[in-house]
């Protein structure tokens, strides 16, 4: 009868544990599990930028969740994150070494921003920025939803030798309402399908690297 009993309490404390969990990171459940594949694919096409022993900053985003999952392969990277998920995913891994950015852990996706994230990537100088970004609007700009994000994007931008940004192609022609940058910030971005032919003259231009998944 008390076995009965504990077992019926440890999955009932289970549960709420795990209500708890989805509740507080269901906005960027949701958004991972939309375009999954198309998702996974980018992920692969920028992880191939990405060399053993390289310095990267990776942002929040649903989409650089999955380039950190493409690079579980990888070693003895150093990785700045201002998500937990992706630490996560790539400390216990290969020689890595991971570090969490300071600041308010955001309720619903587990994501750490506000100044103390911005100030923390700013002790670092590394290889790469991969970046996720909300819209691709008509003039070519790279746009967020929410001021922290695009603040954080601008920084790591400011620390990284090279920026990538990784997005799907639902993002072009959206808008939103905060400017991150112009492809001049940019070295590559990396999407699937043909981009509008307007952004491929852009990225020419800015002498951009646009990156094609299959």
């Amino acid at each position: 009868m008390l076995n009965r009993w504990l077992r019926k309490a440890w999955r009932s404390g289970c549960m709420v544990v795990l209500r708890r969990l989805f509740r507080r990171t269901r906005r960027h459940f949701i958004a991972a599990l939309k375009n999954r594949d198309t998702k996974r694919r980018l992920a692969k096409v920028a992880a191939t930028l990405i060399e053993d022993g390289d310095s990267l900053i990776i942002d929040c985003g649903s989409t650089t969740a999955y380039v950190a999952q493409a690079l579980c392969a990888h070693s003895d990277l150093h990785v700045i994150t201002n998500f937990a998920g992706i630490a996560r995913t790539l400390a216990p891994r290969n020689g890595n070494r991971v570090y969490v950015t300071d600041g308010e852990l955001r309720a619903d996706d587990a994501a750490v921003l506000g100044k103390a994230a911005v100030d923390f990537i700013q002790q670092f100088n590394v290889d790469y920025a991969v970046l996720s970004i909300g819209a691709v609007n008509k003039k070519n700009e790279l746009l967020d939803f929410y001021l922290c994000e695009a603040e954080f994007s601008r920084a790591a931008i400011q620390q990284a030798r090279q920026t990538c940004f990784v997005t799907d192609s639902s993002k072009f022609s959206k808008d939103a309402l905060i400017k991150v940058c112009g492809l001049d910030q940019v070295d590559f971005v990396v999407t699937e399908g043909e981009p509008p032919a307007p952004f491929q003259k852009a990225c020419t231009e800015n002498d951009t690297r646009l990156l094609i998944s299959n």
